[in-house]
């Protein structure tokens, strides 16, 4: 045990040393970028235990609001968060949205959420921050791991749920006295990472394959409120009841980031499937380089941190290589939307030189057809 700590001692002011070293990168990525600094309104963070009588299902929730004058109102984003994650995950991301003047909504999905790992963790013992922490590798760990993972992006409960969330959670725009005063239910926006970047596309319009006892092939959970889709780390077909041409109805512009260490179920150019598969609406694919899975979350998000520490950072506070990518990520994040909910012609026109142009940390792609 004492070596142990000794080890993270001196493996923690290494790190330390090297983000010094590499802090004036920072500011620097900010260059060229639309709106990566924190934008001019202030936030506020509410948790709503709310519930859906209809399906007699809980649906928690953290909404970030910009604080504002009375009458003012603001777009809404509805996010989605990943396999294992809740509502504070995702807090880089949902904070710099509010602070640009976007509403956002965290629903947690109940049955994908941190509670899963918990009670997997239950079953063998183990405290969840040592399984998170250690490399998963042979044996007991593993196998439980990937078949608690294929179970769950797999249950048709979570694939219909999800979705069903985020139209619960648009549905409280009006009578949350939260939102009703400041959220604006037509200009609505849905966004995801794994897992819930699965949800968003459902929202917008992608087709789910289900058991024939929940409705069978190419079900649609489309939301006709939602007018824009970003999606990081999206799903390709062969999984989570995707078919090849499940795009083929999608209702909304859509972004969708990715990294060249995002590795998925299948090789090559699984994940930008849904770019080349949708027509009719402008669409964007944003390749990273040297990003992963995890690049556009926390590893805390898999568990059940209520922290917000940057996407860059890991569980354990260390500074992640890729930490710059925050800035990009939240950059895009407000130039979409501000582009599709709040029809601003500076951010299209930051959206068109940024994709025609090449980028030494990224390769984007555009298309309207």
């Amino acid at each position: 045990m004492r070596q142990r700590l000794v080890g993270r001692f001196f493996a923690a002011s290494l790190v330390v040393l090297v983000a010094l070293l590499i802090t004036p990168g920072t500011a620097a990525a900010e260059e060229g970028l639309y709106k990566a600094r924190t934008g001019p309104y202030s936030v506020d963070i509410v948790d709503r235990e709310w519930n859906d009588g209809a399906r007699n299902r809980a649906v928690p929730a953290r909404l970030f609001i910009p604080r504002a004058p009375a009458g003012q109102t603001f777009p809404v984003v509805a996010f989605s968060h990943g396999l294992w994650a809740n509502r504070a995950s995702y807090g880089y991301f949902a904070r710099h949205l509010a602070s640009h003047g976007y509403v956002v909504i965290l629903p947690q999905h109940i049955g994908s959420d941190g509670g899963a790992i918990l009670c997997l963790t239950c079953d063998l013992g183990l405290a969840t921050d040592w399984l998170l922490e250690n490399p998963v590798r042979g044996g007991l760990i593993e196998l439980p791991l990937k078949k608690l993972l294929q179970s769950s992006i797999e249950d048709p409960d979570n694939l219909v749920n999800r979705p069903l969330d985020i139209s619960f959670a648009i549905d409280q725009i009006a009578t949350d006295p939260a939102l009703s005063r400041v959220a604006d239910a037509g200009r609505v926006g849905v966004a995801g990472h794994s897992f819930g970047a699965h949800t968003a596309m459902a929202s917008g319009g992608m087709r789910v394959d289900l058991p024939e006892s929940r409705g069978g092939p190419a079900q649609s959970f489309r939301d006709p409120r939602v007018g824009a889709t970003f999606a990081m780390s999206a799903q390709g077909p062969g999984t989570m009841g995707i078919s090849d041409g499940a795009w083929s109805d999608f209702g909304t512009p859509a972004m969708f980031l990715t990294g060249t260490h995002d590795y998925g179920p299948a090789a090559g150019p699984w994940r930008r499937t849904p770019f080349d598969q949708i027509r009719g609406f402008d669409r964007f694919l944003l390749t990273l380089k040297g990003a992963g899975h995890a690049t556009f979350a926390r590893k805390s998000d898999m568990a059940t941190s209520t922290d917000e520490r940057p996407s860059g950072e890991t569980g354990l506070g260390f500074p992640n290589p890729l930490r710059d990518r925050a800035d990009l990520i939240k950059s895009m994040g407000v130039a979409f939307f501000d582009t599709y909910l709040k029809q601003d012609p500076s951010s299209r026109a930051w959206l068109n030189e940024y994709f025609a142009n090449p980028h030494p940390d990224a390769v984007g792609e555009s298309r309207s057809d």
